[in-house]
């Protein structure tokens, strides 16, 4: 796989969780260039994935969730 670097959060927008295809999770796992770190939570994923392979999540999933890319804080200690 090539072109992983990003890491993007996926969540379904509140109120449109019956919006989402019926297995979107299913879906997502066969894009290409896409991958999950972690498992599945509640309407949130965790995803690294290529730009090609989000716009093909975006695609799939429409308006009905967030995809953004994934921020982490690290401590000062």
């Amino acid at each position: 796989m090539r072109d992983r670097s990003n890491r993007y959060v996926i969540a379904a927008k509140r109120g449109m969780q019956s919006q989402l295809p019926s297995k979107w999770i299913e879906q997502l796992q066969s894009i290409d260039d896409l991958s999950f770190i972690g498992e599945p939570r509640s309407y949130r994923v965790l995803v690294e994935a290529s730009p090609k392979a989000i716009e093909l999540a975006r695609n799939l999933l429409g308006d009905s969730c967030h995809i953004e890319p994934l921020i982490q804080h690290k401590s000062v200690r």
